[in-house]
C-alpha cells in the first residue's frame, strides 16, 4: 500500500523575483480513499490572484472529491467508473460541480475585492477586460478563462485497486 501526501515549495525563481508561490496542494485519505490536487498558478503577472485561485480549486476539489467517492461507495457505482459509457456522465458532472464552485468563489473574491493599483498596474495585458465587464466579463470569458485567477489543475483518487483521474 502507499501514503498520500502532499508537498508545495515555493520556487526559487519567484524567490528572487520577489513573487509569490503560486502553487497549491491538498491530499486526504481514509479508509476506503486517497486522494491529492495540485494546482499549478499562472506565472505572470497580469493574473495577479493566480495563487488564490490554485487556493480555491484545491480546496474545492478535495471537498468534491471526498464527497463523490461517498456517493460512489454508498451508492454502489464502482461498476459505473469501470465502464467507459457510464464513467463519462459521472466524471463530468463532478468536473462541473468542481469549476461551477470554483468561478463562485472566485468572482465572490473580485467582486469583495476589486483589482487594487498596485493589481491593475501589473495587468496592464488584460485590464480592459478587467474594465468592460466587471466580475462576469472581465476575468470570466472564453470557456473558463479567468485570467486573474488563471491556474493549471490535476486531481486523482484511489480506492483499493480502482484510480481515477479527474482533471
Amino acid at each position: 500500500m502507499f501514503e498520500v501526501f502532499h508537498v508545495t515549495v515555493h520556487g526559487a525563481g519567484h524567490i528572487k523575483k520577489g513573487q509569490p508561490c503560486e502553487d497549491y496542494s491538498v491530499s486526504a485519505e481514509n479508509e476506503t480513499c486517497r486522494i491529492f490536487v495540485v494546482a499549478d498558478g499562472h506565472g505572470d503577472s497580469n493574473c495577479p490572484r493566480s495563487r488564490l485561485g490554485s487556493e480555491y480549486i484545491c480546496r474545492i476539489a478535495l471537498e468534491d472529491l471526498t464527497s463523490f467517492e461517498k456517493s460512489v461507495r454508498e451508492q454502489g457505482w464502482a461498476y459505473k467508473l469501470l465502464q467507459g459509457r457510464e464513467q463519462e456522465p459521472l466524471l463530468r458532472q463532478l468536473i462541473t460541480s468542481i469549476f461551477g464552485k470554483w468561478k463562485k468563489s472566485v468572482c465572490g473574491e473580485f467582486h469583495q475585492n476589486p483589482l487594487s493599483e498596485e493589481e491593475r498596474a501589473g495587468c496592464s495585458k488584460y485590464i480592459s477586460l478587467y474594465d468592460r465587464g466587471g466580475e462576469n466579463r472581465a476575468y470570466l470569458r472564453h470557456n473558463h478563462d479567468r485570467r486573474p485567477f488563471d491556474r493549471g489543475i490535476s486531481a486523482a483518487a484511489s480506492a483499493g485497486r480502482r484510480k481515477v483521474r479527474c482533471v
